[in-house]
């Protein structure tokens, strides 16, 4: 929840202020990889979707390189 809230949020009200041209989201599964068990593909699956279609949203309106990295 912590990601998504700062993704879907934070990242947003902060891009308004801070014209940034590259963000950088270091170990972007890592909470999925812990918080989710096998019973909640589906879900985990919904919400990683989510994010990287807000993601893609952010660098298309603010010309924004994003760089996403996982472990």
């Amino acid at each position: 929840d912590d990601l998504e809230n700062c993704i879907l949020n934070r990242v947003p009200e902060f891009l308004a202020r801070n014209p940034i041209v590259l963000l950088i989201i270091d170990s972007i599964a890592a909470p999925y990889r812990v918080e989710y068990e096998e019973s909640k593909l589906k879900s985990r699956a919904k919400s990683l979707r989510a994010l990287g279609q807000a993601l893609h949203s952010f660098s298309q309106k603010n010309n924004l390189s994003i760089l996403c990295i996982n472990q």
